[in-house]
């Protein structure tokens, strides 16, 4: 796994597929929840450069609290670590509600890809 691969962690699979797709890399290093993100950043990747993708789940793990807010635009939030370069994306509501909802206002009609528009459903 390239370093640049592995500095970047996301929290589920959907994270995970979606950002894969998006850089066109072949392995993110997927991390199951948030606290094993936070971990892996703490940890493995503690002096080095680390992107987070995580859901801004009502239970945060501690090392966040340290993050100061970036900036943020709609269901995105970006926040940096203020001595490392450490960040996190926030993503609010959880991944499949926000792609649910991004392609609706793209204009990406799920039921012509066979997925339901209503977000119990679709999950």
């Amino acid at each position: 796994m390239d370093n640049k691969d592995f500095c970047i962690i996301p929290e589920c699979y959907i994270d995970t597929n979606l950002i894969e797709t998006l850089l066109s890399i072949k392995r993110c290093n997927h991390q199951k929840g948030c606290n094993n993100v936070v971990k892996t950043m703490e940890g493995k990747l503690k002096d080095g450069f680390a992107v987070g993708i995580v859901d801004n789940d009502k239970k945060q793990a501690a090392y966040t609290k340290e993050f100061k807010e970036v900036c943020k635009k709609d269901s995105l939030a970006l926040y940096k670590h203020p001595d490392k370069p450490h960040y996190l994306i926030m993503i609010s509501p959880a991944v499949d509600a926000f792609i649910l909802k991004s392609s609706t206002e793209a204009g990406v009609c799920p039921e012509d890809f066979k997925l339901s528009p209503d977000l119990d459903d679709f999950i």
